[in-house]
């Protein structure tokens, strides 16, 4: 299984950048980046139109769409694990996680998303989304193969 991440707006975070690489490293799944440029000199609303579109067209096609949002839904992590497992045995379908910029994704990628998921009512930057997406995947990775880190942290 792949797993695509595209988010709006480049890591400049270096601490951030380390954790990332060492979570990819662990993660057995490849994981593929798409970090695509932030539209900051546009109006919030144009900006936040248009970074959704390209985030959609960023999209590798026959995939399972995530989209990353305060209204979504929220999931345990042995929940997280077990939607994992479902769709790649049930559906062979690589993941594609969807990360907005500073002002959200827009209602026209959350309807086109398969899933809508949170990570709390609380906003996040884009780079501590990415670690702490990377870090639940790699937890889900763990909770699957019975590894301890599940249980250790």
């Amino acid at each position: 299984m792949k797993i695509h991440i595209i988010s709006i707006g480049k890591s400049k975070n270096k601490d951030i950048g380390k954790l990332v690489t060492e979570f990819k490293k662990r993660i057995r799944w490849k994981i593929i980046f798409n970090e695509l440029e932030a539209l900051s000199k546009l109006p919030t609303h144009v900006a936040k139109k248009v970074e959704s579109e390209k985030l959609l067209e960023a999209c590798p096609e026959k995939t399972f769409r995530i989209a990353l949002d305060t209204t979504g839904q929220e999931f345990s992590s042995d929940k997280l694990a077990k939607k994992f497992i479902f769709l790649q045995q049930n559906f062979h379908l690589d993941l594609v996680f969807f990360i907005g910029g500073s002002e959200g994704l827009n209602k026209l990628l959350l309807k086109e998303a398969d899933l809508v998921l949170s990570f709390g009512k609380m906003t996040w930057p884009h780079e501590l989304a990415k670690l702490m997406l990377l870090e639940q995947i790699y937890r889900s990775q763990c909770i699957l193969l019975h590894h301890p880190y599940h249980r250790l942290v």
